[in-house]
């Protein structure tokens, strides 16, 4: 009798937990269906790029941090970390399969406790952490997909193509099983993009297309690697200038941009690799809206090529590079479901979210000299940039009055 009794108050309580459960809100209920990318009821859909955190044996409090504040700040639907995650050029070539884990557990933390999916896209330095470590692409992926579980939504579904996790991830309409907007993931290895990439990520496009009543899906691609034709975006000079200049097609540019095609603030000469054709190829393919991608640390600009933009997003890392401190920190991505295409773009830097614990001069110079030397470098980076803001404010009414491709503030 006494056990009846029992089991009877176990299923109440059982059909009470059910019933609560039921009454959560629908967003806690979204939240947690991971791998079901979907616009929200209002029609919105946001993802916060992190890229060049070059994460080494030596933590970041400040970045981990800040991660955690950006996420609680904007609350995105997906984080995508855009290349350099680890730090190829310091870490220890004896490091163990343990210590990696640490390290990706430590910037993934924040995402995971928040239950938040996010992509990872492998830059030069992840590929020269598995040179000098012993632990290539692949393992990274694996690591990455043991530690995400269902949160990580990176694939490799064609090993054979250059890289590791070329993939791609869509995302539905509010209602419905319509595919609204879609997003490419390359990796380039420590180049651009090959012709075998190129043509798999064309027959995506068809296949999308195909399914989607014949009708084109936008979409949005993330590398890390510049593509190099955006090299052409800058001011041409009349000769090389040496490390303040770059090489494209035998010509020499500048860092400053062709401000009448080109919004935003270059800090530092534009890194394209040796490999062309990618922007032709994108041109052709005819669903890309955007490329995002990092490399150059201290660039934050996008530039119009063929009606596709192009976005340099700056660094997040708190210690293994230099950084900008002007706008180091994520890169907010705005969608709208009616168009995609149209979206907005916000800088989130480190001094909005979090109050920086400084560092000592020499804690900065035992870890990285060139990163030292930046932030001597600072005050003027910041003259550079009241005078960069200041060309760009003149001219902006006038690029959207006689501009084919009208300008969008960056800031």
């Amino acid at each position: 009798m006494k056990n009846r009794i029992a089991w009877k108050r176990i299923t109440a309580i059982l059909l009470t937990c059910c019933l609560l459960c039921s009454l959560l809100p629908l967003g806690a209920a979204a939240k947690a269906t991971v791998g079901n990318l979907r616009f929200s009821a209002e029609g919105e859909f946001k993802i916060l790029a992190i890229t060049d955190m070059h994460q080494g044996s030596q933590y970041q409090p400040n970045m981990v941090r800040f991660i955690a504040a950006a996420l609680d700040a904007h609350q995105p639907d997906l984080v995508v970390f855009d290349g350099d995650n680890l730090d190829g050029e310091r870490s220890d070539p004896f490091a163990s399969e343990a210590q990696m884990e640490t390290s990706m557990r430590y910037f993934l933390t924040p995402l995971l406790e928040r239950n938040v999916p996010f992509v990872v896209v492998q830059g030069n330095h992840d590929a020269s952490y598995g040179r000098n470590s012993g632990f290539d692409s692949d393992a990274q992926y694996a690591m990455y997909r043991r530690i995400g579980g269902n949160l990580n939504l990176t694939r490799d579904p064609v090993p054979s193509l250059n890289g590791t996790g070329n993939c791609n991830v869509t995302i539905a309409a509010s209602a419905g099983s319509k595919t609204a907007m879609n997003l490419y993931f390359l990796d380039c290895i420590e180049d651009n993009p090959l012709p075998e990439q190129m043509e798999w990520m064309a027959g995506i496009s068809r296949s999308l297309k195909a399914h989607n009543g014949g009708a084109t899906v936008p979409s949005m691609l993330f590398q890390h690697i510049v593509p190099a034709e955006v090299i052409e975006a800058q001011t041409p000079l009349p000769f090389s200038l040496g490390s303040l200049s770059r090489s494209f097609n035998d010509k020499s540019y500048g860092f400053l941009g062709d401000l009448w095609n080109f919004d935003g603030y270059p800090f530092e000469p534009v890194g394209g690799r040796s490999a062309e054709g990618e922007v032709e190829a994108i041109q052709a393919q005819g669903d890309i809206f955007a490329v995002v991608y990092g490399h150059n640390h201290l660039n934050y600009y996008q530039t119009v090529i063929n009606n596709t933009r192009y976005i340099n997003i700056p660094s997040c890392s708190e210690l293994g590079s230099y950084g900008n401190f002007l706008f180091r920190g994520a890169t907010l991505f705005t969608f709208h479901e009616g168009n995609p295409a149209d979206f907005t773009m916000e800088n989130v830097p480190y001094w909005k979210l979090i109050n920086i614990q400084p560092l000592t001069l020499k804690e900065y110079w035992d870890y990285s000299p060139d990163f030292c030397q930046q932030k001597l470098l600072e005050p003027f980076s910041f003259l550079y940039y009241i005078v960069e803001m200041g060309a760009q404010a003149v001219l902006f009414p006038f690029k959207w009055v006689f501009r084919e491709n009208k300008p969008v503030w960056v800031g």
